[in-house]
């Protein structure tokens, strides 16, 4: 999970009389309907593959040779001409390198790649990344050519205050393909002054990029964090921001095209 300072504040003031949030206040709790499809076959598991070739000099205690990968989860939201695009956490798609670790790395590369419930795999590239900003979104979408994975329906609306929700994820980089953890809680509401929404699903790391799903089965958010004392307090994207985002990476898509 990113421990960027900004979004460790935004956790922390999730405690906070502000937007803190009664049980009473809860609305509604909904159920899923029996035989309703949870859409685990647009799962992917997102690795981010750091290579470092060559440090600045061979003895450096701030650079090692060699392979260093992370993991984040990630969720197809549909083909793009003969691929398909996927949504996951902007800090999962982000290197992670300070300019000080850079200043001691003389030749790396980074590259994505994507796991499938049928244990396929594909490289992928960045299309748009948001990390952070006066809206604090972390948010990500990448595309793998000759890679197709059926993608999952967009909801019309959030979610309202006290609705069930769920996740599909990977945390901690558990995943057995075709078997994908499926975990749930309440949205609890939006984070005001950002484009995150809170809700009650348990996440750690390996859980960024999880989609987030309303009890139809449609995508309402893309989880990023979870409260580093209590890790059951987790934000995702919120509803209208994430469609802000998709708009935004489909005109760069395009654009590419011309």
């Amino acid at each position: 999970m990113t421990k960027l300072l900004s979004l460790i504040t935004i956790l922390l003031l999730s405690c906070t009389p502000t937007i803190s949030l009664q049980t009473s206040s809860l609305i509604r709790t909904s159920s899923v309907e029996k035989g309703t499809k949870f859409p685990t076959q647009s799962f992917v598991l997102v690795r981010k593959i750091l290579t470092v070739h060559e440090c600045n000099q061979k003895d450096s205690k701030e650079c090692r040779t060699g392979v260093f990968r992370a993991l984040g989860s990630g969720i197809s939201v549909g083909k793009f001409k003969n691929g398909t695009l996927f949504l996951t956490a902007g800090h999962v798609c982000d290197d992670g390198l300070s300019q000080e670790q850079l200043s001691h790395i003389k030749d790396h590369e980074i590259t994505m790649q994507v796991l499938d419930t049928r244990s396929r795999e594909s490289n992928a590239t960045i299309v748009h990344k948001v990390l952070g900003g006066p809206d604090q979104i972390d948010m990500c979408m990448l595309f793998a050519k000759d890679f197709i994975v059926d993608g999952v329906t967009v909801a019309s609306k959030a979610p309202e205050l006290g609705e069930r929700v769920f996740a599909i994820s990977a945390p901690a980089g558990i995943f057995h393909p075709p078997t994908v953890p499926i975990l749930d809680g309440l949205y609890s509401g939006p984070i005001p002054g950002t484009g995150n929404a809170m809700v009650t699903i348990p996440a750690i790391g390996g859980s960024s990029g999880s989609g987030i799903f309303n009890k139809d089965m449609r995508l309402v958010g893309i989880l990023f964090a979870t409260h580093p004392y209590f890790n059951i307090i987790t934000l995702t994207s919120e509803h209208r921001a994430m469609l802000l985002f998709m708009n935004d990476s489909f005109k760069i898509l395009l654009s590419k095209q011309n």
